[in-house]
C-alpha cells in the first residue's frame, strides 16, 4: 500500500512539472494579447449509462474552480485561449431507501484541467465584449475520495463502510469538451461554461463528468 501511495504521488508530481513547463514555454511565445485570472463555482454531477442508480436521487455537487489564461490573436474575430485550472468536480447521490439513514454519498474528484479554447469575438468596438468559447480540455486527476454525510452534512458511516475514503480505479486523465459564453466588461470578465466529459472517471462504471462553471475574472 505504501509503495502504491508513493508511485501515485510521484506520478502526480511529474504531471504537475510537465504542466508548469508547458505553460512556461507558452508564456514566452509571441502574439500574446491578454492574460488574466478567473475564479468561481462548479455545479457538477455524473452522466453516463450507470450514472442514474436505483434508489438514489442524483444531485449536483458544489465545487471550487480557480486558474488563469492567456489569449493569442489570430484575426479580428478569432483568438486562441489556453487555460489552466484547479477544479473540483464529482457528484452527490441521495439515498431514497427507508432502511438507510437519511444522507448523501458525495464523490469528490479534483483535477488540474487544461482547456484549449477557440474564442469568437462578437463585438470589437464596445466596452462590453461578448465572446463564444469552445474547445477540448484535458484534465489530470490529483485526488478522488468519497464521503458519507448525514442530512445535516455531518460525516457518518453507512452499513459498516467508512465515513470517507479514497476511490480506487480512478482514470488519471479525463477528456472533455468545453463551450460557453465569456463577456469582458472593461478589464472584468464574466464566464459561464459547460464541461462535457467524454470518458469515464473510473475503470468500473460509466460515470462521466458534467460540470457547469460560473466564474468571474480580471485581465492584466
Amino acid at each position: 500500500m505504501k509503495k502504491m501511495i508513493i508511485r501515485n504521488s510521484g506520478r502526480k508530481i511529474i504531471i504537475l512539472m510537465v504542466i508548469i513547463i508547458m505553460f512556461s514555454s507558452i508564456l514566452n511565445a509571441q502574439g500574446l494579447i491578454e492574460k488574466g485570472l478567473k475564479t468561481g463555482m462548479n455545479l457538477s454531477k455524473f452522466t453516463g449509462e450507470t450514472a442514474d442508480m436505483d434508489d438514489f436521487d442524483v444531485k449536483s455537487k458544489l465545487g471550487f474552480i480557480f486558474g488563469g489564461f492567456i489569449t493569442y490573436n489570430v484575426n479580428k474575430m478569432l483568438s486562441l485561449q489556453p487555460e489552466i485550472y484547479y477544479t473540483m468536480q464529482g457528484a452527490k447521490y441521495i439515498c431514497t431507501l427507508d432502511t438507510t439513514p437519511d444522507g448523501a454519498t458525495i464523490f469528490k474528484y479534483n483535477y488540474i484541467q487544461i482547456p484549449l479554447l477557440a474564442k469568437f469575438n462578437l463585438s470589437l468596438e464596445s466596452n462590453l465584449r461578448p465572446n463564444i468559447i469552445i474547445g477540448p480540455a484535458i484534465a489530470f486527476n490529483i485526488s478522488a475520495h468519497y464521503e458519507y454525510t448525514s442530512e445535516l452534512g455531518e460525516l457518518m458511516s453507512v452499513n459498516g463502510y467508512a465515513k470517507t475514503g479514497e476511490i480506487e480505479g480512478v482514470n488519471p486523465i479525463d477528456f472533455g469538451l468545453v463551450f460557453g459564453l465569456e463577456t469582458n466588461i472593461g478589464n472584468a470578465i464574466v464566464d459561464i461554461r459547460y464541461n462535457l466529459g467524454l470518458v469515464s472517471v473510473d475503470d468500473y462504471d460509466d460515470f462521466k463528468n458534467s460540470t457547469i462553471s460560473i466564474m468571474v475574472g480580471y485581465l492584466f
